[in-house]
């Protein structure tokens, strides 16, 4: 369903006054011709312009002889040769103030709702008029909130880790795997660095880094004596 936005206080304005007094109209009456006028203006353009429209057609649309010379007067039309343009139509009634004006509203509903995020399903509702630089934003700030989500729980993980008697936090597997391929080292056997370690509860284990560069150098890896402690898989780990 079309719409068209008036303000509240357009019987109250100046120009409407003015317009009022120059045609000997009731305010009323006034704004009344303005809705007509405003309401043809959106079945027929977006951008306010009439063309072919002049002071006869307006005044015979809206049914008050004058009164496109009274909108003259208070600078809220323009005529030229090949039409009428409304002035600053865009702001009030453009596809653009349109769509500002039912994202305000739809953000007033759930602000009143005490929504803050928007639910799965919810993103149906934006309006078609919705940019593309504007869904690109939102898309970015989407993912940001998934990627800071991430952290908060990756970090959450750590701290919520039993910690050794002197107060060591034991990493993640994927961090242990992550700090050893940045260090040109075995991933896989970064993983069994943490099996071995989560089996024996980390226990001893002041800098897990130093222990798995140790661990690297038995195995065999750069540096390393090909000497390796006793393996364990994740399967043992599991049994207990």
């Amino acid at each position: 369903m079309s719409w068209i936005k008036i303000e509240t206080t357009l019987p109250q304005k100046p120009e409407t006054i003015k317009i009022s007094a120059i045609l000997r109209k009731k305010p009323a009456e006034v704004v009344g011709a303005l809705v007509v006028l405003w309401c043809l203006t959106d079945g027929l353009t977006e951008d306010g312009f009439l063309q072919y429209y002049g002071r006869r057609e307006i005044d015979g649309a809206v049914g008050m002889r004058g009164f496109c010379a009274a909108l003259e007067a208070v600078g809220w039309i323009e005529l030229g040769d090949d039409g009428a343009r409304l002035v600053n139509y865009g702001k009030h009634n453009g596809r653009s103030a349109k769509c500002r004006a039912e994202t305000a509203r739809r953000v007033g509903r759930k602000r009143a709702r005490g929504v803050t995020e928007v639910t799965e399903g919810e993103g149906e509702c934006n309006v078609d008029c919705v940019t593309g630089v504007t869904a690109a934003a939102l898309a970015r700030e989407e993912k940001r909130r998934e990627y800071s989500l991430g952290e908060s729980t990756q970090r959450a993980g750590r701290v919520t880790s039993t910690p050794s008697p002197g107060g060591f936090v034991p990493p993640s597997e994927g961090e242990v795997r992550r700090v050893a391929g940045e260090a040109g080292m075995d991933v896989g056997e970064a993983g069994k660095f943490w099996l071995w370690q989560q089996a024996r509860g980390w226990r001893g284990v002041v800098d897990w880094r130093a222990a798995l560069g140790l661990w690297m150098e038995r195995s065999g890896g750069p540096g390393g004596d090909g000497e390796a402690p006793v393996r364990v898989t994740r399967a043992d780990v599991e049994v207990g």
